[in-house]
């Protein structure tokens, strides 16, 4: 080898070396910095969907899928939820997670949970309880459409689609549609997000939230303004599998058929095995795969310290307590 290749090879290990090192004291001090909040041993991932049964008094039931830990590594089921309440996730944990003497969950759900600044100035929490019971309990299109109409008026124009609507910072960095968008119907979270928002205000302690929701009350446990009790309640991030898909699994399109292949692969690389009995329902059925896909997800961020600081600086976002934050989302 000639001198000018030695010295070259030299300067590639040094930069490869010094690489290294800054990923190693990056990723100590994400650590450090997570440390002041909770660690899940549990992850329900739950995939919304708008759909109705009995002309709309009914909701279909959701595809989810439960992440526990055990001395086997983590295991991976497929669970239908009836409804997103206190009970249902409850007995999901008492059914699938016996063996935790303290099971701490985190749910990860595909649905929005803000407003872009200047929307509302109702707390969130007041909006969920005024969706459980608005439309006379119905849920679908037709209610979800007037329960946003009344906070948000479109004024004068006939349709969505004929102005700009108002988006969080989050929905504009990730190109997501605004909670408020009808049209086209494929593209509607609205509908969806009403329906979660419906079930998570079904059960109330003292007329107070269940849950906590990242990123708000993860700016008050910073603060010092949780409880010891607050501190342990589930803790609600709002997921997008497209995102969880393309930035965590690498791919960019969604491929039920190729999750295992694609998890297994992701995790492996920060020294995570999951196992499960389910992978054949998860391969065939897109929306549980989804429900799965967020799961996973949100187990790789706290693993890399990022759940609940997707990145540097992260609270000093502006507006983050009024417009929330999508799981996983980076500047």
């Amino acid at each position: 080898m000639s001198t000018k290749d030695q010295k070259g090879l030299k300067r590639r290990t040094l930069n490869n070396a010094t690489h290294r090192s800054h990923q190693n004291r990056s990723r100590k001090n994400r650590a450090r910095k997570a440390a002041r909040f909770p660690k899940f041993n549990c992850f329900l991932g739950v995939d919304q969907t708008g759909s109705v049964l009995s002309q709309g008094r009914r909701a279909r039931p959701l595809q989810a899928a439960l992440l526990t830990q055990s001395p086997r590594g983590w295991q991976l089921k497929y669970v239908s939820l009836s409804s997103l309440n206190q009970s249902e996730a409850a007995a999901a944990l008492h059914l699938h997670a016996g063996h935790l003497a303290r099971p701490k969950l985190a749910l990860a759900v595909d649905c929005v949970y803000g407003f872009a600044k200047g929307i509302t100035a109702q707390p969130m929490w007041q909006v969920l309880c005024e969706a459980s019971t608005h439309g006379k309990g119905l849920f679908g299109r037709g209610a979800a459409e007037e329960f946003f109409a009344k906070i948000w008026s479109l004024g004068s124009h006939s349709s969505s689609e004929e102005i700009e609507l108002p988006r969080r910072t989050c929905e504009v960095l990730s190109r997501a549609n605004s909670v408020f968008l009808t049209r086209p119907f494929q593209k509607n979270i609205q509908t969806g997000t009403y329906r979660i928002w419906k079930d998570l205000a079904q059960d109330k302690v003292d007329g107070k939230s269940w849950l906590n929701f990242w990123p708000m009350d993860a700016i008050r446990l910073r603060e010092g303004n949780l409880s010891i009790k607050e501190i342990d309640r589930p803790f609600f991030f709002e997921a997008y599998p497209s995102l969880v898909w393309r930035e965590i699994l690498g791919s960019r399109t969604r491929q039920p058929e190729r999750l295992k292949v694609l998890s297994t692969r992701a995790l492996a690389q920060i020294g995570l095995e999951v196992n499960s009995r389910d992978w054949a329902i998860f391969h065939r059925n897109p929306d549980a795969a989804d429900a799965a896909t967020i799961a996973l997800g949100a187990l790789y961020l706290q693993e890399m310290n990022e759940l609940f600081e997707p990145f540097e600086n992260f609270f000093d976002e502006p507006n983050l307590s009024e417009e929330g934050w999508i799981m996983g989302l980076k500047r």
